[in-house]
């Protein structure tokens, strides 16, 4: 993966917006829009590799919450269930 996609990948993690990382990374906003939310493309797979980490670890940590018989973990984890 190139130098490009790593910082795609890195910036999708943080939850970037595409915009926002189009203007770090010095890109045409427009065209890295519509590559971002073209799947398929190299810079869409980057960015939601990235904001799917993101999501993994965040679930991650709610389910174990969950497990300790966290109230606000529960009413978390019922979210995620509803929105499958």
């Amino acid at each position: 993966m190139s130098e490009l996609y790593e910082k795609i990948e890195q910036y999708g993690e943080l939850l970037l917006t595409p915009t926002e990382i189009a203007i770090l990374l010095d890109q045409d906003i427009n065209r890295f829009c519509y590559e971002a939310k073209k799947p398929g493309s190299e810079t869409h797979t980057a960015y939601q590799k990235g904001r799917l980490k993101t999501k993994v670890a965040l679930r991650t940590n709610v389910i174990e919450l969950m497990k300790k018989r966290s109230p606000q973990a529960e009413l978390l984890v019922n979210e995620f269930l509803k929105h499958e």
